[in-house]
C-alpha cells in the first residue's frame, strides 16, 4: 500500500501511531478498500478529504441511531444495520464497520492534549459516539431496556383512547412482555416499528 494511501487515514485530532488499526495488516486492506478506495493521481489532501467524508457518515449513522446502539449493546444485529446504511465504496462486512468505528474511537482517546485539541467535525462525532458508547457500557441489560422502550406520544396517545374504559382504570402492564427476544426488542428502537407493536402481547391481537 503506498505511504500517500496511508496517510489519508490519520485525521485532525486523531492519533493512529505509526500503522493505523494497530498494525493489523487484514483490516488496514480492508480499510483501504472500502474507504480509501482507488487512490491512482489524487492528491493526499483529496483523499484525506475522501476517508474524512466516509468516516463522518458513519459516525453519524451510529450516533442517529444511539438507542439502536445501546439497545443491541453495540452487537452484531446493530453492525449489520450500519453496513447495510453505509455507502462505501467496496462491501463492507459488519465486523468491519466496527472494527472501524473501534479504531477511529481508539485514535481519538490516545490523543495527547495538544492533538486531541484539533477537534474537527470527525472529531466531535467520535467523541459523541464515544460518550454514548460508555454510558452503553455502564448500564445493566434491564436499565437498557426500560430506558429505550418507550412509545412516541403519538402511540401513547392512540393506545391510550384504545384501552379508555369507564371506572377505575387497571393497572399498567408492563412491556415489552418477556418473551420478546433481545434482537426483537432491539427492532423496536425504531419508531416506525414501535408504533406498530406497542401494547401488543400473547392475549392482544
Amino acid at each position: 500500500m503506498t505511504r500517500i494511501t496511508s496517510r489519508a487515514v490519520h485525521q485532525p485530532g486523531f492519533s493512529f501511531g505509526r500503522k493505523v488499526f494497530q498494525g493489523n495488516e487484514i483490516l488496514a486492506s480492508r480499510f483501504y478498500a472500502v474507504v480509501v478506495g482507488p487512490a491512482g493521481s489524487i492528491g493526499l489532501e483529496e483523499l484525506r478529504s475522501r476517508v474524512e467524508t466516509k468516516m463522518r457518515d458513519v459516525f453519524s449513522i451510529c450516533l442517529k441511531h444511539s438507542e439502536f446502539y445501546s439497545v443491541a449493546r453495540g452487537s452484531d444485529v446493530f453492525w449489520n444495520f450500519v453496513a447495510e446504511q453505509w455507502d462505501t465504496v467496496d462491501f463492507v462486512e459488519p465486523a468491519d464497520v466496527a472494527a472501524f468505528v473501534d479504531g477511529y474511537c481508539t485514535a481519538r482517546e490516545k490523543c495527547v492534549p495538544g492533538i486531541r485539541a484539533k477537534a474537527g467535525e470527525l472529531a466531535k462525532l467520535v467523541d459523541n459516539f464515544i460518550d454514548i458508547r460508555n454510558i452503553m457500557l455502564t448500564r445493566s441489560p434491564e436499565q437498557k431496556l426500560r430506558l429505550v422502550i418507550r412509545p412516541s406520544p403519538v402511540t401513547q396517545a392512540t393506545q391510550g383512547l384504545a384501552n379508555l374504559v369507564l371506572g377505575n382504570p387497571s393497572p399498567a402492564t408492563p412491556w415489552p412482555p418477556s418473551h420478546f427476544t433481545d434482537q426483537e426488542v432491539a427492532w423496536f428502537s425504531h419508531d416506525h416499528v414501535l408504533s406498530q407493536v406497542y401494547g401488543l402481547d400473547t392475549e392482544t391481537e
